[in-house]
C-alpha cells in the first residue's frame, strides 16, 4: 500500500469521527489560550504532532488530541484549570469508556472528547551522541515497566515523580526530556527519550487552520517516535479508541461543539473568562 498510495491524499474523517475530531479542536484551542496566557509551554506530540506534519491537521482516522508539557508546566497548567470553561474537566484517573487505566485528560464531560496531556521529566547526559542507549535509558526503562505493571494491578497513577527526581543526571552527552511514568504503558513510544535541542525552541504549524506548538526538530521528534512515518501503519483507517459518544444525538454533538467554539472564540479575543 505504501508503494502505491500517497499518505497525505487520504480524505479528512467526516461523519461521527468528525464530529470527535472538531470537539477535540476546540478543547485543545481552549488547552491553548490557558496556556498561551500564562506562559506554559506544551507541544503537539504523538498521534496529533503526526497530523500536523504529515496532514497539517488530524490524522484520517484518528479519534483523540495528544499534547505535551514538561513537569512543571504541567504543575503550572493543573494550577490554572479553572480558567477552562465549566464544560471541561481536568482527569488523573481512568475515564469511563475511554480507558482501562488511569492517563490525563482533558475531557468534555458529555461527550467523553478529550485532549491527552503527557509530562516530559528533564534529565541531564539523557542521550549520547553514539547512538547507543544509555545506562540511564536502560533503567528507565526497566522501572517503567515495573511501574507500568503496578498500575494495571492498582488502577491508580503510579508516583512516578520521586524515581525521575533522584535518576535527573544520565550517563550520556546529550540533555533531553523523558516522558513521565504517569503514562506508564506497554507501546514502546510511550517511554520516549527526546533530545532537548529536538524539542526547543518550540515553534509554530499549523493544525487544522490554527497554529499551534509543536517541537523545534518536529520531523527528527517523529522518526524517534514512529521510524519513517511517511508509511501507513498496521492499523490504518481504525480508530484507536472506538468510542463514538452513541448515547448522544447528532444534533446534541453539535450543540457541544457550537458551545465550545462560542468559548475558544472569546478566548482568542481575550474576552473575559466565564
Amino acid at each position: 500500500m505504501d508503494n502505491s498510495l500517497d499518505i497525505t491524499r487520504i480524505k479528512p474523517a467526516t461523519g461521527r469521527l468528525r464530529l470527535r475530531q472538531e470537539i477535540g479542536l476546540q478543547i485543545l484551542r481552549l488547552v491553548d489560550a490557558v496556556a498561551t496566557r500564562n506562559n506554559i509551554p506544551y507541544w503537539l506530540d504523538f498521534g496529533t504532532l503526526l497530523g500536523a506534519i504529515r496532514h497539517h491537521g488530524f490524522i484520517p482516522w484518528d479519534d483523540d488530541i495528544d499534547i505535551s508539557m514538561p513537569k512543571d508546566a504541567f504543575v503550572a497548567f493543573l494550577d490554572k484549570r479553572h480558567e477552562l470553561p465549566k464544560s471541561l474537566e481536568v482527569t488523573m484517573t481512568a475515564l469511563p469508556g475511554v480507558d482501562m487505566d488511569p492517563i490525563i485528560h482533558v475531557y468534555e464531560k458529555k461527550s467523553l472528547c478529550f485532549v491527552d496531556i503527557f509530562p516530559y521529566y528533564k534529565v541531564n547526559g539523557l542521550l549520547s551522541t553514539s547512538g547507543k542507549k544509555t545506562s540511564w535509558e536502560n533503567s528507565y526503562n526497566m522501572v517503567f515497566s515495573e511501574i507500568y505493571s503496578k498500575r494495571l494491578k492498582e488502577g491508580a497513577i503510579a508516583n512516578s515523580g520521586d524515581w525521575l527526581s533522584e535518576h535527573n543526571v544520565g550517563d550520556g552527552d546529550i540533555d533531553g526530556y523523558a516522558i513521565g511514568m504517569e503514562y506508564a504503558s506497554a507501546e514502546p513510544n510511550y517511554r520516549v527519550c527526546l533530545d532537548s535541542a529536538h524539542l526547543f525552541p518550540l515553534r509554530k504549524a499549523s493544525f487544522e487552520g490554527c497554529q499551534l506548538n509543536v517541537p523545534a526538530k518536529a520531523e527528527e521528534c517523529l522518526t524517534k517516535l514512529y521510524g519513517n512515518y511517511m508509511n501507513f501503519p498496521n492499523d490504518a483507517g481504525k480508530p484507536k479508541h472506538g468510542l463514538d459518544s452513541k448515547w448522544l444525538s447528532d444534533v446534541e454533538m453539535r450543540k457541544i461543539l457550537n458551545d465550545l467554539c462560542q468559548e475558544a472564540h472569546i478566548r482568542a479575543e481575550g474576552g473575559q473568562l466565564r
